[in-house]
């Protein structure tokens, strides 16, 4: 933006980036002064501050998922997703509100898409890489809390399952039980042999140890080698055995101190800790070895889902269960469990419906029907276009439709004029005062042709007062920009 750092990278000479500064300013001037405008005519100030908020999050995450960083992208993830779900509730508010007709969703939807093209002129975001990298990184956000739930219900099972068993071989009911023995053996083993190439035993030893260190260290995974087929196949026959039956006289003629050593939490405790010591031992070195590493830029990519899951189950979950909480007849009377299923599914669905319509635009990219050079103007005057259509067909005054629409020409004039400036001069050299002078004549000609339309309503009101002049004059201009699509370029 023209205060504070700016969200892109400025490129160089020959590069097709983002519009000059100035050009950006005056479109971004109109497309706040028509939104204000708008606002005040419609009464639609509260979704509009929601949008605005929503779309300027959306248009950060977007410039940081450029970054390639691990901090760009979880800071990204952090914008991108509450910010869609911010210009969600905008959207849906207004549809909610205006049950006179489709006018004032359509001039709320108009002016989001507008101010999406703005917020992604100033990151130059609105190129297809950076749209698919965003549309990517935000399915995979939303995918993983479904992963991440399948998996944690998978363990939970499994884990239940073998916390059984491992109840019955720890504490045996009856007897000494020595099939449970072999099997916390048979565990403990597979730790320890699984973990003991992982850990950094050889780095951390002198130099002139090392050899007799990775001696010992291979001498101790035959070891725990032996211990896993020993341990799980002893378990497999003195479990065949004690459930048939037939080591029943054997445990019976054990002395008593010594089957109740064998069947003794404290013998076999022990073994437990030792594997899972070792495993924690292997977790930790793995982190501290990744950590060491660093992150490079496909360690960001291939993290950012997991960024974007701790966004919604941590930050978009909780203030949705508030909201349903304060809602009258949604949170009250329900268990906590439904209540955080309802707020799951709604913050899920409405990530969904945002991604959706925002995968759109590297859609129409691909196809080129966003051209990939100047997507950002092509958004915000589509959307104010679209906000015109909505101005006239929700009753707005004649005067205001034509200004939106000349507001829209306008914004597509000056951000094209300042991006083929960067195309052929970058950002370096000093060009203010020739996009001032392009602007002040542009807005001549728009206001020039704003009074003459003016003026062509107020003779057709004179003619024919019954008419409806002003919507008809709107599909017509809206008519001309659609059959115009195909000759641009």
């Amino acid at each position: 933006m023209p205060i504070g750092p700016r969200l892109d990278r400025p490129s160089a000479v020959g590069d097709e980036g983002r519009a000059r500064e100035t050009s950006l300013a005056v479109s971004t001037a109109l497309v706040i002064g028509v939104a204000l405008v708008l606002g005040a005519v419609g009464n639609l100030f509260g979704p509009l501050r929601t949008l605005a908020l929503g779309v300027g999050l959306v248009g950060a995450g977007m410039a940081l998922f450029q970054r390639d960083t691990v901090s760009a992208y979880f800071f990204g993830h952090l914008c991108f997703l509450p910010g869609g779900l911010l210009t969600l509730a905008g959207i849906g508010t207004t549809l909610v509100a205006s049950g006179a007709g489709p006018g004032p969703a359509i001039v709320v939807t108009g002016v989001a898409v507008a101010l999406l093209g703005t917020a992604g002129g100033w990151a130059n975001a609105v190129r297809e890489g950076s749209l698919r990298r965003a549309a990517k990184q935000g399915w995979g956000a939303l995918i993983a809390p479904i992963v991440v739930l399948s998996i944690v219900g998978g363990l939970a099972f499994g884990a239940i399952f073998w916390f059984e068993i491992a109840g019955y071989a720890l504490v045996p009911p009856a007897g000494p039980s020595l099939s449970g023995l072999a099997l916390l053996v048979g565990l403990t083993s597979l730790a320890v042999r699984m973990s003991l190439p992982r850990l950094p035993v050889r780095q951390l030893a002198p130099r002139d140890r090392r050899p007799a260190v990775e001696a010992a260290l291979r001498e101790w995974q035959s070891r725990a080698r032996l211990g896993v087929f020993g341990g799980f196949g002893s378990w497999i026959c003195l479990g065949t055995l004690e459930i048939a039956g037939i080591v029943d006289p054997v445990y019976a003629a054990i002395p008593g101190p010594v089957a109740a050593l064998l069947s003794s939490p404290f013998l076999r405790a022990p073994i437990v800790v030792v594997g899972v010591l070792a495993l924690v031992a292997a977790a930790v070195a793995w982190v501290v070895r990744r950590l060491a590493a660093g992150f490079g830029p496909d360690d960001a990519g291939r993290l950012g889902p997991v960024f974007g899951c701790f966004v919604v189950v941590c930050i978009a979950l909780p203030l949705v269960v508030a909201a349903l909480v304060a809602t009258d007849g949604v949170g009250g009377g329900r268990t906590f469990g439904s209540l955080l299923g309802l707020a799951l599914g709604l913050v899920l669905l409405g990530l969904a419906v945002f991604l959706l319509v925002f995968s759109l635009a590297p859609i129409l990219t691909a196809v080129g029907l966003l051209p990939d050079r100047a997507g950002a103007p092509a958004l915000t005057s589509g959307g104010l276009l679209v906000a015109t259509l909505g101005a006239g067909l929700g009753g707005a005054p004649a005067p205001l439709v034509f200004a939106t629409a000349a507001a829209a020409l306008l914004a597509w004039d000056v951000s094209e004029f300042g991006t083929g400036l960067t195309a052929e001069l970058g950002h370096v050299p000093e060009t203010r005062r020739l996009e001032l002078l392009h602007g002040v004549l542009s807005v001549g000609v728009a206001l020039v042709a704003v009074l003459s339309l003016v003026g062509v309503w107020l003779v057709v009101r004179a003619v024919a007062p019954g008419a409806p002049a002003l919507r008809a004059l709107v599909l017509a201009v809206g008519g001309v920009l659609a059959l115009l699509v195909p000759l641009r370029g």
